[in-house]
């Protein structure tokens, strides 16, 4: 009787090791197609990113710009407001809001130096912050 056990504890123990081989086989095979499908979204994310901020960025400037000199055009040609008297309260929101976009915009300029420029670089880092 211990000699059966004994045999099948072999045979469930060689079942597993199999097991645990075509699972390592099978994740060193698919790794090269994961790792290229991660750095084509991390290029897409972070380059949507920047030209996201840059877009924001643009509108408020564009926004103080024009509160700060006319008032708010209407499409007809009239102005809300007393183009004598900018908006400066709007204006200075506008301009603050666009000063903040050109900030995470420089943030994350990094990032997308570094996935389209150093992929590896940028693959290592993420590894890194995943193992903290």
């Amino acid at each position: 009787m211990n000699e059966q056990l004994q045999t099948q504890l072999a045979s469930v123990i060689k079942s597993l090791v199999d097991a645990v081989t075509a699972a390592k086989d099978f994740a060193l095979d698919q790794l090269p197609s994961v790792v290229a499908e991660f750095l084509m979204y991390a290029r897409v994310t972070e380059t949507l990113d920047v030209v996201l901020s840059l877009g924001l960025m643009l509108a408020f400037a564009v926004m103080a710009k024009r509160l700060h000199s006319k008032g708010v055009s209407v499409s007809d040609g009239e102005t809300w407001g007393n183009p004598a008297e900018p908006y400066y309260c709007g204006a200075t929101f506008a301009a603050v809001f666009a000063l903040a976009c050109f900030v995470v915009a420089l943030m994350n300029l990094n990032e997308l130096i570094m996935v389209w420029l150093a992929p590896k670089v940028y693959l290592i880092k993420h590894i890194a912050g995943l193992v903290r």
